[in-house]
C-alpha cells in the first residue's frame, strides 16, 4: 500500500475490530450499571466512543468478509501458523474492566491503556490477533517470505494454493486476506 494514511486508517479499523468483544462488553455493562457521574459530559463522550467504535468494528467486518478477491498469491513457501496468542490478548480486555470499575479511577485511565493497547498492536503487527475474526473461523499463516495470510481456509488446503494461487486482497503491506468461497480447489 503506497499511501501510508490510508495504511494507517486500515490498522486502526483493524485494531477497533480485534476491541469489538470488549466494547459490546463494555456497552452492556454501562447500560446495566450505570457508573456514578452518570450524566456528565466524560461519561456521554465514553459512551458515544464506545458505540462509535462498534459500529466502525461491524460495518469493517462487513467490508472485510465481503470484499472481492482482486488479487493472487502465488508461489509462497513455508506457510505455518502463528502463535495463538489470540487468548492472551483477550485476557489484556479484562485489564479496562477493572479499570473502569475502580471508583476513583474514571475513564482517563482506560483511553490511556487504549492507546497503549492499540500501539503494540498496531507497531508488533499483531493484525492476525483478532477475536473478532477468530470466532468466525480466520486463522493467521505465516509465509516464508513474510507474507501473513488471514483465511478461513484449513491449513492442509493452504499448502495446496502456493502453486495455483490463492485469491484475496492485500489489505496493506505484508498481510493477505483470502476467503474460502473465492478459493475452491477443483
Amino acid at each position: 500500500m503506497r499511501h501510508p494514511l490510508k495504511a494507517l486508517c486500515v490498522k486502526l479499523v483493524m485494531f477497533l475490530s480485534s476491541c469489538m468483544p470488549l466494547f459490546i462488553l463494555l456497552s452492556f455493562s454501562y447500560w446495566a450499571f450505570p457508573p456514578k457521574g452518570y450524566g456528565s459530559i466524560a461519561y456521554f463522550a465514553f459512551k458515544s466512543f464506545i458505540n462509535i467504535s462498534i459500529l466502525v468494528s461491524l460495518g469493517s467486518s462487513v467490508c472485510l468478509l465481503r470484499c472481492k478477491a482482486c488479487r493472487t498469491l502465488v508461489g509462497y513457501t513455508g506457510a505455518q501458523r502463528t502463535n495463538t496468542e489470540t487468548l492472551l490478548y483477550v485476557s489484556l480486555h479484562l485489564i479496562p474492566l477493572f479499570l473502569l470499575q475502580c471508583e476513583n479511577a474514571g475513564i482517563g485511565p482506560f483511553f490511556v491503556f487504549m492507546l497503549f493497547l492499540g500501539g503494540i498492536y498496531i507497531q508488533g503487527n499483531m493484525f492476525h490477533i483478532n477475536p473478532y475474526l477468530a470466532w468466525l473461523g480466520y486463522q493467521g499463516y505465516q509465509t516464508s517470505e513474510g507474507v501473513m495470510i488471514i483465511t478461513n481456509i484449513p491449513f492442509k488446503k493452504i499448502k495446496q494454493f502456493s502453486t495455483c494461487g490463492l485469491k484475496g486482497t492485500f489489505l496493506f503491506n505484508g498481510i493477505f486476506f483470502a476467503r474460502g468461497t473465492d478459493n475452491i480447489l477443483d
